[in-house]
């Protein structure tokens, strides 16, 4: 479930600033990923079971379908208050199942975002607004570079 809302606060950060953060992100972005990683899953199996399903009242299971939509309905309130936690520190998740998150910055005096990925020790790459391939930081080269690319390809 990619997030394309992209609002964040009128803040840019540096790399510094940005790692700053992480411990709260990471706590956010970790329970966004997870739930919205559930609601994926247990959307799937919903679907699967109310394909050319028709409604009967004397279904014994119809209760419980409606109860598991009821209870998709919820996450998804959730996930979106997720999502505006991580607004209201001035960052955005761009991608909610993979865990992706963009810092908005200023690199080599062009707005930018620096990129993590949950999982990622610190932020290490950082994008154009007009892209979605992350760059190594300066002084990254050489480094584990694993999962440089589009963001929406990272691992």
């Amino acid at each position: 479930m990619k997030n394309t809302s992209g609002k964040t606060k009128n803040r840019l950060f540096t790399v510094e600033q940005a790692n700053a953060t992480l411990p709260l992100v990471e706590a956010i972005t970790a329970d966004l990923t997870h739930l919205t990683q559930q609601m994926s899953h247990r959307r799937r199996q919903l679907d699967y079971l109310m394909y050319d399903r028709k409604q009967d009242n004397n279904d014994p299971y119809d209760a419980e379908l409606i109860q598991a939509e009821k209870d998709l309905q919820q996450q998804s309130h959730q996930i979106k208050e997720f999502a505006a936690e991580l607004q209201q520190l001035g960052v955005a998740s761009t991608d909610n199942e993979k865990g992706l998150v963009d810092f908005p910055a200023e690199i080599e005096g062009r707005p930018a975002f620096l990129c993590w990925k949950l999982g990622e020790p610190e932020v290490r790459y950082w994008r154009e607004k007009s892209t979605d391939t992350r760059t190594p930081l300066p002084g990254e080269t050489g480094k584990n570079n694993r999962g440089t690319g589009p963001a929406s390809d990272v691992n």
